[in-house]
C-alpha cells in the first residue's frame, strides 16, 4: 500500500463508520429522550468527571506516546497502534452478544 491509499482509506472507512456509529445510535438515544424512557440530558449534565482525572488521563497519555517514541522510535508506535486494539475488539465482540442477552431478559 501506498500512503495515499492509506490516508484514503482511513479518511473514507473512518468516516463512514463514524456516520453509521453516530446515526444509528445518536437516532436510538434521541428515540429515548423523546418517549421519556431516559432522560439523557440530566445524565450528561451530571457526569462531569473531576479536573485532577482528567488532567492525570492527560499526562499519562502523553507520557506513554513520548516513551514509546523514545523507546524505539516509530517501529514501536506502530506495533503498538496494531496490538493495543486487539482486547477492545475482544471488548467489541462481547458488546452484542451481551445487548442481545440483556434484550430478551426485558
Amino acid at each position: 500500500r501506498t500512503i495515499r491509499e492509506l490516508v484514503f482509506n482511513v479518511l473514507m472507512w473512518g468516516a463512514l463508520g463514524s456516520w453509521l456509529y453516530f446515526g444509528v445510535f445518536g437516532g436510538y438515544t434521541m428515540h429515548l429522550q423523546l418517549t421519556g424512557k431516559v432522560d439523557l440530558v440530566t445524565i450528561l449534565e451530571q457526569s462531569e468527571p473531576a479536573r485532577w482525572h482528567r488532567l492525570l488521563w492527560g499526562i499519562l497519555l502523553s507520557a506513554l506516546a513520548i516513551s514509546l517514541t523514545i523507546a524505539g522510535g516509530l517501529s514501536v508506535v506502530q506495533t503498538s497502534s496494531v496490538l493495543v486494539p486487539v482486547p477492545i475488539l475482544i471488548m467489541y465482540i462481547l458488546l452484542p452478544i451481551s445487548l442481545v442477552r440483556w434484550l430478551r431478559q426485558n
